[in-house]
């Protein structure tokens, strides 16, 4: 699954916004840790999940196929606050 948002709302606080719902969401039923993929070059994204304490983990790297062609992606990793 994926979230993307219209560029015509980007910079508006709108992800920050959703991903503070699911975030205290998810802790509400318990969950502590979060894991997302992101696509590689992707630098709106990278700077998306350090902006909220994701931490990419370079050893976990997978590549996806689309279209005939290969998508590198990384996961990047996150605590919950209780």
């Amino acid at each position: 699954m994926a979230t993307y948002l219209d560029p015509a709302v980007w910079s508006r606080g709108i992800g920050t916004a959703l991903w503070a719902e699911a975030q205290q969401a998810m802790t509400v039923e318990g969950y502590r840790h979060v894991s997302a993929r992101a696509l590689d070059g992707n630098e709106r994204a990278r700077r998306f999940y350090l902006k909220h304490d994701f931490t990419a983990q370079a050893t976990s790297q997978r590549l996806i196929e689309e279209n005939s062609e290969a998508l590198p992606l990384t996961r990047v990793d996150v605590m919950l606050k209780p």
